[in-house]
């Protein structure tokens, strides 16, 4: 109780405020040119006549490359310089985009997005790195949960962005020849604001502190393998693998199975599902009550896991009613995986600061879930082809049922590793 009554009196100075704005901005524009191949997915389909799985392994391509980048970029993030990864990654997402534009073929699609995935992977990391420099604990942990709202709203303004580009031009490669520019419009902002902030503002994982006697603190780098086997992380990254399938990669689907089993259009569709984060918004503050009246991440992960199982179900029996209950329960449901992917991803890697690991943990956090993004954009297309979406909804509610009890197998050995953390 004594954590949450400091982060509710704990002071966030305008200096705190500016740099969360940048890194917000820039990570919100940055799904421009990552979220935009899911959402025209439908319209590549209908005007290629490419299959659904092949389709899928585009998007898989991606998650395969960010996912595995991700551990690249953590371990990374704790030796160079955050500002330099981030305009790297901007830039070169940029650039990715504007050759899927120019793609030529399939393959070619494929290649581009999996050098994207890569390049999109160079940005989480260092975001946390800098929130460890310059944000106090209890800064940290406030604003760590409301970064995670750039996944919903960045989500929601690239389907919007996308409908738009379609509704008006018809022609699916313009979307990414708008993204590229976007992006790369965001690499330059990044680049001006944060050489302009950055030399203003103090670092205090390097300040001095009373119990230091006047010496500077210097944060040991814990052994990575000791840390991930003693901390519960292995059932951490399962939870967040099984949130992934149930998030992102279905989202990218929704428009897909819309049109399938409701023949909805291919432009409604995709304005239909842009609606969904805007619920998934919702999950943020779900994940701030939540952490404030259980007072531990992994722990609320949990409930909140078998709140979003239940969802499934509610789904897959309500599905065969019409297109409303459908909708509205699967809202609940990713909304739900919105809040988990929060307490985890926002703030449990900053517990490892003490360790000179927060980076490299939030990489390994991040790298599987989109090994579980990765996994549903190719297999729910695949499983859908091969058994219809009944069966696919069924999957999702295994998923749920794995997601609910690696978390409560991760909590058990948590609450004991953290004794020793907090120590």
């Amino acid at each position: 109780m004594g954590f949450v009554t400091a982060v509710a009196t704990e002071k966030i100075e305008k200096k705190d405020i500016a740099l969360f704005a940048i890194c917000w901005l820039s990570y919100f524009f940055a799904y421009f040119g990552r979220m935009n191949y899911s959402a025209c997915m439908a319209a590549i389909i209908a005007a290629e006549g490419f299959s659904k799985g092949m389709v899928g392994l585009v998007g898989t391509g991606l998650f395969i490359t960010y996912g595995s980048g991700q551990i690249f970029s953590g371990f990374l993030g704790d030796y160079v310089a955050p500002r330099k990864m981030i305009v790297t990654g901007l830039v070169g997402s940029s650039i990715s985009n504007l050759l899927m534009c120019l793609a030529p073929s399939l393959n070619f699609m494929i290649v581009a997005w999996c050098i994207n995935g890569f390049m999109q992977s160079l940005l989480w990391s260092p975001i946390v790195r800098l929130f460890a420099q310059y944000f106090t604990t209890q800064v940290r942990g406030t604003l760590g949960v409301y970064i995670n709202s750039t996944v919903p709203v960045g989500t929601l303004a690239t389907y919007g962005f996308t409908a738009l580009i379609l509704e008006v031009t018809g022609n699916w490669k313009l979307v990414f020849f708008g993204s590229f520019i976007v992006v790369m419009i965001t690499a330059v902002g990044w680049w001006i604001a944060t050489g302009a902030l950055l030399p203003r503002l103090t670092r205090v994982d390097t300040e001095v502190s009373a119990e230091t006697a006047g010496k500077a603190v210097v944060v040991q780098k814990a052994p990575l393998g000791e840390l991930v086997l003693s901390s519960g992380m292995v059932f951490m990254c399962l939870v967040l693998m099984m949130q992934g399938m149930l998030k992102e990669g279905i989202t990218a689907w929704m428009p897909s199975l819309m049109g399938e089993k409701f023949e909805v259009g291919t432009t409604l569709a995709i304005v239909s599902t842009a609606l969904i984060p805007m619920f998934n918004i919702i999950g943020i503050s779900i994940a701030a009550a939540a952490r404030k009246q259980i007072g531990d991440e992994v722990r609320c992960s949990f409930f909140l896991f078998v709140a979003g199982t239940v969802a499934l179900v509610i789904l897959y029996a309500t599905s065969f009613i019409g297109l409303l209950p459908m909708f509205v329960f699967f809202s609940i449901a990713t909304t739900i995986m919105m809040a988990v992917n929060t307490v985890y991803v926002g703030v449990v890697p900053g517990y490892f600061a003490k360790k000179g690991r927060s980076s490299s943990v939030s990489g390994i956090l991040n790298a599987f879930v989109n090994l579980g993004i990765a996994t549903s954009m190719f297999a729910t297309g695949a499983f859908s082809e091969a058994f219809g979406w009944d069966m696919t909804m069924i999957f999702w509610c295994v998923c749920g049922g794995i997601g609910v009890f690696s978390s409560l197998i991760g909590y058990q050995m948590w609450k004991r590793y953290k004794v020793n953390l907090d120590a």
